[in-house]
């Protein structure tokens, strides 16, 4: 198992080198995309806060998924998905909890056991990662901006259609 991890931890570090996502402010605190201030640690400092479910009589989700986001800090294919996000609206629509990887040795364990628990190779984990749990127990997982992205625009056009 050890031995799975520092395989994987190499692997993903090594992607972020290729992808052009490395760590640059280590030692600086920052604010994510959804607002939390990060420590230099890479701990959120405000936990991510779910939308109520019900507001005025009406559902607020799209679904009852639970979207675990793990993203780098500096990677530009996060960006432009959190970007995304924020412009459609469809980040106010989901149950989605950002985990920065780059610094947060705790995250990127996590997500490489996520990724393992869905039988993906630790050689086709990059970022931007999602993990999508869904109440019936068929998690699945997006992986790469393209594939994420394609996935969003779909609810967004499911929440027009509402």
């Amino acid at each position: 198992m050890k031995a799975l991890l520092s395989k994987s931890l190499f692997f993903l570090s090594f992607f972020f080198l290729l992808a052009g996502c490395t760590p640059g402010h280590e030692n600086q605190n920052f604010t994510d995309w959804t607002g939390n201030l990060v420590d230099a640690t890479g701990q959120v400092q405000t936990d991510a806060v779910p939308m109520p479910e019900i507001i005025d009589g009406q559902r607020q989700h799209i679904n009852e998924n639970t979207y675990l986001y793990y993203y780098g800090q500096t990677c530009s294919h996060c960006k432009k998905i959190e970007d995304y996000l924020k412009a459609s609206g469809v980040d106010q629509r989901i149950h989605i909890i950002p985990k920065e990887v780059q610094m947060n040795r705790e995250n990127l364990q996590e997500c490489l056991a996520q990724a393992e628990a869905l039988n993906i190779p630790s050689e086709q984990i990059g970022t931007p990662f999602i993990v999508v749990q869904v109440p019936d127990g068929a998690d699945f997982a997006l992986i790469g901006e393209e594939e994420v992205l394609t996935h969003f625009q779909g609810l967004e056009a499911e929440i027009r259609a509402l």
